[in-house]
């Protein structure tokens, strides 16, 4: 009785963890990802024309504000992106962006 009981404890401990880190949002690392992940598409397509000469990549991401993007699913974050273009080179923007969680736990922007 005892065992069950501290296995049934342990298990409500978990998944409370686990529900908990579903439902945070999603941190600077994180959304660097979704972001570099949403631009290797468009390098998919801008290089394929004009070769890796236009090829764009993420440097920076920093976090500056998120909230729940309620009644949609996911945050709407306030980013500081820095990013490096040929023959422009390095700069940091603000932006709005809309991230949501996939099902494999993978953060995503939402365009």
């Amino acid at each position: 009785m005892l065992n069950q009981r501290s296995l049934l404890l342990a298990l409500l401990s978990c998944s409370g963890l686990l529900l908990s880190a579903c439902s945070s949002e999603p941190n600077s690392r994180q959304m660097q990802q979704a972001l570099e992940q949403e631009l290797q598409q468009l390098n998919n397509l801008t290089t394929g024309f004009l070769g890796n000469e236009a090829k764009l990549e993420v440097l920076k991401v920093e976090k500056l504000s998120c909230h729940n993007a309620k009644p949609a699913a996911g945050y709407t974050c306030q980013i500081a992106v820095t990013t490096k273009a040929p023959l422009l080179g390095e700069s940091t923007k603000q932006s709005q962006v809309h991230f949501v969680q996939g099902e494999n736990g993978n953060w995503h922007v939402l365009n």
